[in-house]
């Protein structure tokens, strides 16, 4: 047996090329234009290659852009998976999101709810297309901030913060019931899931606690923004924004992302660095911030004075940045 974790422009290679038994999708968001190109673009590259495929799509049911390959694969079988109503679900969403218009028939969608970006409960007026009803593996009794959920009469915990770790979960158990793997199984895999590196990943300095988040895209980043915003004790938040080859050149999604979620009298001051620090700068002006806000070029530097605040500190960096940025953190661990 073999899981392949694979980037999302590759699929249209592997799924000619191997005798794949399932395909699980997540999500799509909007993500490095000028590597990836427009999402619609990136699925139709997967679309292309579905018409043959006679394995299992296991998707994500509260994503139209997810569930319409169901639509260009008619010979495989179809598997759901998704997150119900929770503390965390909205009516309405100002954050980006691409699930606007049915994939099918072109009308506006409506939405009973969201989750975050275009995730959520949806179904067209005009020809249908919806959640579907009768989901596969749905998730309740959501308790976001204990990170737990049930399903089919048992109890989990998510090894992670944030909505987007109990889809990742809802996945796995799609996948774990399509190969009969018993849910004990999966209990015990999310129960010993090592964190990993710059995935919320905490740091203790003298009894101060400093974490590290990835950030890529509008949604990803903006549930890193709730993270923050939840905690609301005195901080001091650090953005690395790069904009090198494997960060995307474009940096226009931090104009998309809520950066204003801690922008609170919690939050003592802002840190930017990185190769577009003057750019992310920009953007926080333009969010409306009036407190303290550091320029450098100096990653490990800002680091070092965002530590010696003595306030919980936040860093949050693109990926060229994020083991840098660790590395700093780590020396002043050891210092």
């Amino acid at each position: 047996a073999a899981v392949l974790e694979t980037d999302e422009l590759n699929v249209r290679y592997i799924l000619p090329s191997l005798p794949v038994t399932a395909l699980v999708v997540t999500n799509f968001f909007r993500d490095q234009l000028d590597r990836a190109r427009e999402m619609e673009q990136l699925i139709e590259s997967i679309e292309g290659v579905l018409n043959p495929f006679r394995g299992t799509l296991i998707l994500n049911a509260n994503d139209p852009n997810v569930l319409r390959l169901a639509t260009k694969a008619p010979q495989a079988s179809v598997m759901t998976f998704g997150v119900s109503e929770n503390s965390a679900t909205t009516r309405t969403t100002s954050e980006a999101a691409e699930g606007k218009f049915c994939p099918v028939c072109g009308q506006p969608l409506d939405y009973d709810w969201y989750q975050y970006s275009h995730i959520g409960k949806f179904h067209c007026p005009g020809c249908g297309f919806s959640t579907p009803a009768d989901i596969d593996v749905n998730l309740d009794q959501i308790d976001v901030d204990d990170r737990s959920f049930s399903w089919n009469g048992q109890r989990f915990h998510s090894p992670y913060e944030g909505l987007y770790s109990m889809y990742n979960a809802a996945a796995v158990l799609a996948a774990g019931k399509l190969l009969n793997i018993p849910g004990k199984v999966a209990e015990y895999v999310f129960r010993h899931a090592p964190q990993p590196a710059g995935r919320n990943e905490t740091f203790e300095i003298n009894g101060q606690n400093v974490i590290l988040n990835l950030i890529k895209n509008p949604t990803g980043a903006n549930e890193v923004m709730k993270v923050i915003e939840k905690d609301r004790s005195p901080k001091q938040v650090v953005i690395v924004l790069n904009e090198r080859e494997q960060d995307g050149r474009d940096v226009s999604w931090i104009y998309d992302t809520h950066f204003e979620k801690f922008m609170n009298p919690e939050t003592r001051a802002i840190w930017c660095t990185g190769t577009r620090s003057g750019d992310m700068g920009l953007r926080l002006l333009y969010g409306g911030w009036d407190g303290e806000l550091n320029l450098s070029s100096n990653l490990k530097e800002t680091i070092q004075k965002a530590v010696a605040s003595g306030d919980t500190v936040y860093v949050v960096a693109t990926y060229t940045a994020l083991v840098p940025a660790r590395n700093a953190i780590l020396e002043e661990v050891r210092s």
